[in-house]
């Protein structure tokens, strides 16, 4: 994790509503229609220049009016379906004026709100590129992947060809890191151009609303970065009374911070491709041109299925890798549970063996806190610190397993011992049992596009707040201290399944544990009641034995020599002792029963 704070202004761009600006790009048209008569609701201000039409001439018309009943018959026809892609782009034609007539891609979509929007771009061919070129772009890069293994290799592959189909100047392949800050990991570029090969990016050059619309939008052009907007009309939707949605919008303005980061970084044209993994933002790929760019529908579909089927083998690639890794985790796992199994005290089998518990996470440390003891192997912080770090993650952990990179950035303590636990893992097995994994602190060296604590620049206008982005992006150089190397997936994976294992083991020993203390209590029950039970039957043929000893003595006592009456005497003491220890086992028997009391007692007399 990079430490890098952001200004507090961030917040506004995290919140800012970029979906709802109400604005086009002017190098198309913009119809929102009612189904199912297609009558037209809402329009771009440029329907004059586009369609020949007045704004005020097309609101309340119908499709139809617009355009010959042939077409609009064939459009309603592929609006029953209920996937539009299939329909997308149609080829329309609208006479202006005469027989002046205008060609147009035209694109479908229904937003959130279920309002069906149709925007119209210029048909540059009037021809559809055949599937067959999409197999040979594709073939042609696939054929080059299979002769490398390497992933930046793959990643230039992929803004190599993406270049040399579109033309752009500049075509970056941008992927974000666990903390949402990005890198360009490939570059393709003209030579005169600098590079932004291994720079990296604050995670505020693309805020979250920006991120949110790329995984929904997966393909972004702005073919001139220098023109005006275009407003639309009227800008609260008639039904839904309130702005509409642009998030699927092939034509949506783009905010004005993101128009002027891309002035700061000379830039007049971008085409920007999504590489979706897993349902998340994985990266962009990013086309950049100096001056204004324009892309056909067509070939900006082409690109992305040329970065998704490129992508998607090297999302193959990296789970073929993870899962290697995976499953020898799984082995050294099924190990440890093996050991633990063999030995007496379970947290032997994690520690005494090879491998050992450091091999599950490749870590240079670990350490079990079970109850008030600590057991350590590899480099781990003094047992001290172990139970300062206890206490926090008590305190402020509720998951159940915790991790990070940077202890020391969240838990201030930690810089004591940041040279062996910079990086922790951390799993709980009960309130007071955990078992933690730590790594040494890993000092880098990163190159920053521009200063990322000036991501911002702040001006006032007309007494608001406005933010700029930055204006220089030139090298800039971060030494990162505190971190640790990142803990995988897969090893987080890892410790969750081995803590489902000693959860298990800890159950079972107390099941055992309780099974053992109800066995005994049943024991103690059953010996005290043969006790009690002895007692009083002993006490019967005790007292028989002193009572007719004692009536001996009294009736043949003149006739007793002395020999006679000291054996009488021992047998009556005898008894009398018998009967005392008959007295103290039946008292024994009933101890737990009775309360404890307690009695002054000279020290003298105890001692």
């Amino acid at each position: 994790m990079l430490g890098i704070d952001l200004p507090a202004q961030q917040t506004k761009l995290d919140h800012e509503p970029i979906h709802v600006n109400g604005q086009i790009q002017p190098h198309g048209g913009l119809l929102v229609l009612e189904e199912p008569e297609l009558k037209i609701l809402q329009v771009s201000n440029n329907t004059s220049r586009v369609l020949g039409i007045p704004v005020e001439a097309i609101l309340e018309k119908t499709l139809e009016d617009v355009l010959d009943p042939f077409q609009v018959e064939r459009i309603k026809a592929g609006l029953s379906e209920e996937n539009l892609d299939l329909i997308n782009p149609t080829k329309i034609w609208a006479r202006k004026k005469g027989d002046d007539y205008a060609v147009f891609d035209a694109v479908f979509h229904r937003n959130s709100d279920g309002c069906l929007i149709l925007e119209l771009e210029p048909a540059v061919s009037r021809e559809t590129i055949p599937f067959l070129s999409f197999y040979h772009l594709a073939r042609a890069s696939i054929n080059q992947l299979q002769q490398t293994s390497n992933l930046r290799d793959f990643c230039q592959i992929i803004v190599k060809e993406v270049r040399k189909v579109t033309g752009f100047d500049r075509v970056m392949l941008y992927k974000f890191e666990d903390d949402d800050h990005g890198a360009v990991i490939a570059e393709e570029k003209l030579d005169s151009l600098e590079s932004y090969l291994g720079l990296h990016y604050p995670e505020s050059d693309i805020p979250k609303p920006a991120r949110r619309l790329f995984c929904s939008n997966w393909i972004r052009l702005i073919p001139d970065a220098n023109s005006q907007p275009v407003e639309i009309f009227p800008t609260d939707n008639p039904i839904t009374n309130r702005p509409l949605d642009l998030t699927l919008s092939i034509l949506r303005s783009a905010s004005p911070c993101h128009i002027k980061y891309l002035h700061n970084m000379g830039v007049g044209a971008s085409l920007t491709i999504s590489l979706i993994k897993d349902k998340k933002l994985w990266g962009l790929i990013a086309c950049h041109h100096q001056t204004p760019k324009y892309v056909s529908y067509e070939l900006r579909k082409a690109c992305e299925f040329l970065g998704r089927v490129i992508f998607s083998e090297i999302s193959a690639r990296e789970e073929t890798e993870d899962y290697d890794y995976q499953m020898k985790l799984s082995y050294i796992q099924s190990i440890l549970i093996e050991y633990m199994s063999q030995e007496e005290n379970f947290i032997d089998g994690l520690v005494k063996h090879d491998p050992n518990l450091l091999d599950l996470t490749s870590a240079q440390g670990a350490a079990i806190c079970f109850g008030d003891n600590f057991t350590v192997i590899g480099e781990t912080p003094s047992e001290e610190d172990l139970k300062f770090l206890v206490q926090w993650l008590k305190q402020n952990v509720n998951q159940e397993v915790f991790y990070t990179d940077s202890l020391p950035r969240i838990y201030p303590d930690a810089q004591r011992f940041k040279d062996i636990g910079s990086g922790l893992l951390a799993i709980p097995i009960s309130k007071r049992n955990y078992v933690l994994w730590f790594r040494s602190e890993v000092i880098q060296t990163v190159n920053w596009g521009g200063d990322p604590n000036k991501a911002f620049e702040t001006t006032h206008t007309e007494g608001t707040l406005q933010l700029s982005p930055r204006k220089s992006f030139e090298l800039w150089k971060e030494t990162v201290r505190l971190t640790s190397l990142p803990w995988k997936q897969v090893e987080i994976k890892t410790a969750l399944e081995l803590r489902k294992a000693l959860i298990n083991i800890v159950l079972r020993q107390a099941d055992e544990l309780a099974q053992l203390a109800q066995d005994l209590e049943r024991s103690n029950a059953e010996l005290k009641k043969f006790a009690y039970v002895a007692s009083h039957d002993l006490q019967e043929p005790l007292n028989q034995v002193a009572n007719y000893v004692q009536l001996l003595e009294m009736r043949y006592n003149d006739r007793l020599d002395e020999d006679a009456s000291e054996f009488i005497t021992f047998a009556v003491e005898g008894v009398s002792l018998m009967q005392t220890l008959i007295d103290d086992v039946l008292a024994y028997s009933k101890v737990d029963l009775q309360g404890i009391e307690f009695k002054l007692t000279e020290v003298e007399t105890a001692l």
